[in-house]
């Protein structure tokens, strides 16, 4: 519903198992939301207004608060900018605009964002800054989607403790996700994975589901290279 920004109190919102296409633009003024779930729909993408944005230049840092945003705004989404301005924590001391208007700064979008539910969707691609505006995720659920890759910005996600991406089309995972050294699971089963990266920096580790791809391992046979399919259970 379109007075969903109203809640502002809200910690989780579960909206899982319905027929939804689109998730509504109005879920970003939801900033003390902890829990999204929005599995078990028809989702093709998420709204371009979350994603919009752009890290300050004089703040190298991405767990800055304040991002600019140099998105044109339109008609549908300028009321929610407007909101979303007004309801920021320093909008009165710290929220600048330039002469013409396109560049504003605003609070970070879904500060405190820990469990993020997109499984069973129909989602193709994740959207540039997903990794940068959820980059306080501690469980992420992709399964079930129609990817075919992950961002190589996923190292962003240092507080990962869960990734689940099984049920995909995805044909390599990047190597950047060695980076998340807190990931205790990762479930990337039923997938198009011939090889993986080398994990062996994910300390943590303590849970892999890999079965149900196309694994290939190599044996040196003098001057050549011998492919062979491994099957996992």
């Amino acid at each position: 519903p379109g007075t969903i920004g109203c809640l502002t109190k809200l910690n989780v919102l579960e909206v899982h198992d319905n027929k939804l296409i689109e998730v509504p633009d109005e879920i970003i003024l939801l900033k003390k939301l902890s829990t999204l779930a929005l599995q078990k729909n028809q989702i093709t993408k998420l709204p371009d207004l979350w994603f919009n944005w752009l890290p300050d230049k004089n703040n190298n840092n991405d767990n800055s608060l304040f991002y600019s945003s140099s998105d044109s705004r339109n008609s549908s989404s300028s009321d929610i900018y407007s909101l979303y301005n007004n309801n920021s924590n320093s909008s009165n001391s710290n929220n600048n605009s330039s002469s013409n208007g396109s560049n504003v700064k605003f609070a970070k979008p879904f500060p405190h964002l820990r469990d993020l539910y997109l499984d069973d969707n129909l989602l193709t691609k994740l959207p540039v800054n997903f990794c940068r505006i959820f980059n306080g995720l501690q469980y992420l659920s992709l399964s079930s989607n129609n990817l075919t890759s992950l961002p190589d910005e996923i190292w962003k996600l240092q507080f990962l403790y869960t990734l689940e991406v099984g049920c995909n089309e995805l044909e390599y995972l990047p190597d950047s996700i060695t980076k998340l050294k807190k990931l205790t699971k990762l479930c990337c089963n039923n997938n198009k994975l011939r090889f993986l990266p080398n994990l062996s920096n994910l300390v943590n580790l303590n849970t892999l589901y890999i079965s149900y791809n196309p694994f290939e391992w190599c044996v040196n046979q003098g001057n050549s290279v011998i492919r062979r399919k491994l099957r996992l259970p």
